[in-house]
């Protein structure tokens, strides 16, 4: 009777935690969802309005050239920015993304190995350890950012950091399909906003002034390109927990049909003695 009472302990904590399972993909699902429609539209949105500021850039050249060369700049640029490359990567609070946080790490190691005068920034605890544990021996500046959507907070403060830099490069995992993430880098300053050359010379009214529009328009380009990386880092952090917890359910499920064969043998099995032991109490009365 002891290994039907365990079976019967280990079906009851396998369905348990099915049901748990099940309740995380859900949510991801939700999640994933809520941010893919957004993300997606965005990712036309923010092609637009960096091809609108490049139109801007080439069509005022030399008005900026002459900026420039005031304020001692390269032409990647048109602020007072310190001259230096940071490569930031995204990563997660908390596991259960499935591997896209662990590639992408992989590839922001890869390519920081190469550029030993590259700032690093780290947001998330996952990548935090992984970076550690990778004995790297490298300074970095960490950042602390929530794994829902509605971290305004560290969001800001992390864009503000990023400002001072001439070229960020941002490491996310990226959404092809839901079936498909992949570890991506985004160029959001330097040659991205200024890589849209074009011929055309259009003219703009700025108010106040050309310098004072353009550094505006630069600083949000900047903070919303960011952000949008952010965004598909989640999008396809919640497509990878939805696929590596449905590989999870399919090996529970497997594990209950090995768990209900073994009761049903158990159960022959207690049949089958009870029956022999029934004949053998005959055979000894005749």
């Amino acid at each position: 009777m002891s290994k039907v009472k365990q079976l019967k302990e280990e079906y009851s904590t396998t369905l348990n935690i099915r049901d748990l399972v099940s309740t995380y993909q859900e949510i991801a699902s939700i999640r994933m969802r809520s941010i893919r429609d957004f993300v997606l539209k965005n990712r036309e949105y923010f092609d637009g309005v960096n091809k609108v500021f490049s139109l801007v850039i080439n069509s005022y050249q030399n008005e900026l050239d002459v900026l420039r060369d005031k304020h001692k700049r390269n032409a990647t640029s048109i602020f007072r920015r310190n001259g230096k490359k940071v490569a930031i990567l995204l990563s997660s609070n908390t596991l259960l993304y499935g591997n896209i946080v662990y590639a992408t790490f992989v590839k922001f190691k890869n390519d920081i190995l190469n550029e030993p005068d590259c700032d690093l920034v780290i947001v998330g605890k996952v990548g935090k350890r992984m970076f550690e544990e990778a004995g790297i021996g490298r300074t970095y500046k960490f950042f602390d950012l929530s794994d829902s959507l509605d971290d305004a907070t560290h969001l800001r403060a992390i864009s503000d950091f990023i400002l001072q830099y001439e070229t960020v490069v941002v490491y996310h995992g990226s959404f092809k399909t839901i079936l498909a993430q992949a570890p991506s880098e985004t160029l959001i300053t330097g040659g991205d906003l200024t890589a849209n050359k074009t011929n055309k010379n259009i003219h703009f009214f700025f108010e106040p002034d050309l310098p004072s529009v353009l550094t505006y328009f630069e600083n949000q380009i900047i903070a919303s390109n960011f952000e949008q990386s952010v965004n598909e880092g989640y999008l396809s952090k919640f497509a990878s927990r939805m696929i590596s917890l449905d590989i999870a359910l399919n090996g529970i499920d497997k594990h209950v049909k090995v768990l209900n064969l073994k009761k049903q043998k158990v159960r022959h099995y207690m049949t089958n003695k009870k029956q022999q032991d029934t004949l053998s109490g005959i055979s000894l009365w005749n």
